[in-house]
């Protein structure tokens, strides 16, 4: 997952953080996360979320990780786990 800074006027992008960084941050991809990053956000109660969307997760009906991102240190982490468990019935 990267954030950008988005300047449509002059057409430009500039990195500003890497929310996600498994290797860094020291804990482990949660089931249905990985090899992907989330990219859909989910603002609500003042915070915000990010999961999988387009990419799988819950558009196949699949489990997926939600991820709740801090805006001072700019880094998200895992905070729970949630969809169907079709592959345990």
């Amino acid at each position: 997952t990267l954030e950008f800074k988005l300047d449509w006027e002059k057409g430009t992008a500039k990195l500003v953080a890497i929310p996600i960084r498994h290797d860094v941050q020291g804990f482990d991809p949660m089931p249905g996360d990985f090899p992907f990053a989330p990219e859909f956000p989910i603002h609500t109660n003042g915070r915000l979320y990010l999961t999988l969307s387009y990419q799988g997760g819950l558009r196949c009906n699949d489990t997926t990780a939600i991820w709740l991102y801090d805006e001072k240190t700019q880094t998200a982490r895992p905070v729970c786990h949630v969809g169907a468990d079709r592959d345990g019935l």
